[in-house]
């Protein structure tokens, strides 16, 4: 599982492919130092300032944080390595070895362009609350091995160049004391244009969701009946991507689609098709709804939901959400099936459309580690 996560993270630097000796990383560092590294420490978070203040004044007051959506403020800031090269001569490049293991086993290898003592690189898409190991190499001289900790504050907002609001919902917590798996469930907007085939996802946005998320199925809940998904019939991401026309009405009405919401979590129940990712239109509220059962099935606290549904509104929704808005989403089309938690709720409602007890047993054995 580590493996396969540790694949999932990209940079704003040029990514180096290269099968890499790490014996040959230690037994090639300088007996002194020659890189002056800006360390990090613990706690260190990815997100930007705006996006932190909105997060601290709490689910209900995100909306204020934002231009009622009409600017993109959803992508995370990223994290900065910082070095100072003291030797003679300038390299043209400095190679940075990336790990989650401390041995820098399995690395990131990043190459970041040279002709400066003083240089940097920022990474996107990293983990919540994960330790990262790193190294500098100017040639053949390697810097002492440094660390860092992600923040473990939530949601792990996303950055794939063309898209809006995209975030991984794991990292959140559950009433029991687990969390939500990282890297599996990716809530997003659309990758093409309303009504058109013409892609919003830009080809560095397709490598970062095809070859660092490593998404192995997409599913659109946007309507086919209107041309909402502008008739595609496959993924923007590929012809080798799973991709399913789940359509869901708007929200006011979305009895007609169980049978949409239905095959969804049919979907999620299968192991084969993760990573998935799921969007509508602006991924806010169909997106939600379904981001709101899965979370509820998992026993996620009450206070993660709603800041998970309320984070949409730094990305560019053209419009306001709330706690409120999701309340009344839930209690307008779950009002029959509410249970004493949200997890009642969630399996009555889901069982009712014909989703199975196993199969949602599965999903949460998936999606939660203890």
């Amino acid at each position: 599982m580590k493996q396969m996560i540790w694949k999932r993270i990209s940079i704003l630097c040029l990514v180096f492919v290269a099968a890499f000796n790490i014996s040959a990383v230690y037994a090639a560092q300088a007996e002194e130092d020659l890189f002056v590294v800006t360390e990090l420490g613990e706690d260190v978070t990815f997100h930007t300032q705006l996006q932190q203040d909105a997060l601290e004044a709490g689910a209900e007051h995100i909306s204020e944080y934002s231009n009622l959506g009409k600017d993109e403020l959803s992508i995370p800031e990223g994290v900065t390595l910082e070095w100072v090269y003291e030797g003679d001569i300038m390299p043209e490049t400095y190679t940075v070895l990336l790990s989650q293991e401390e041995d820098l086993s399995d690395p990131l290898v990043i190459e970041v362009e040279g002709g400066s003592d003083e240089c940097s690189c920022t990474i996107q898409n990293l983990m919540l609350g994960t330790d990262y190991y790193y190294t500098i190499a100017a040639g053949d001289t390697v810097s002492d091995v440094y660390s860092f900790t992600t923040s473990a504050n939530g949601p792990r907002n996303l950055y794939v160049d063309g898209i809006t609001n995209v975030r991984d919902i794991g990292g959140w917590h559950t009433n029991d004391g687990g969390s939500i798996r990282q890297g599996l469930l990716i809530r997003c907007g659309e990758l093409n244009e309303a009504e058109s085939v013409e892609p919003c996802i830009t080809e560095e946005g397709i490598a970062v969701m095809r070859d660092i998320l490593g998404v192995k199925t997409e599913i659109d809940f946007r309507w086919t009946e209107d041309n909402e998904q502008g008739g595609i019939t496959e993924s923007m991401l590929g012809s080798d991507i799973n991709y399913y026309s789940e359509p869901i009405g708007y929200i006011t009405d979305i009895s007609p689609d169980t049978a949409s919401i239905a095959e969804t979590f049919h979907l999620m129940a299968n192991v084969d098709n993760y990573p998935i990712i799921y969007h509508c239109k602006i991924g806010t509220d169909r997106t939600g709804l379904i981001t709101y059962l899965v979370l509820a099935l998992c026993d996620v606290q009450m206070e993660d939901i709603y800041t998970d549904y309320a984070f949409s509104n730094l990305g560019q929704i053209e419009g306001k959400r709330d706690p409120k808005r999701l309340d009344k989403m839930v209690n307008d089309n779950f009002a029959e099936y509410m249970g004493d938690t949200p997890k009642e709720t969630a399996r009555n409602y889901l069982t009712s459309i014909g989703v199975s007890e196993e199969e949602l047993d599965t999903i949460v054995s998936l999606l939660v580690e203890r």
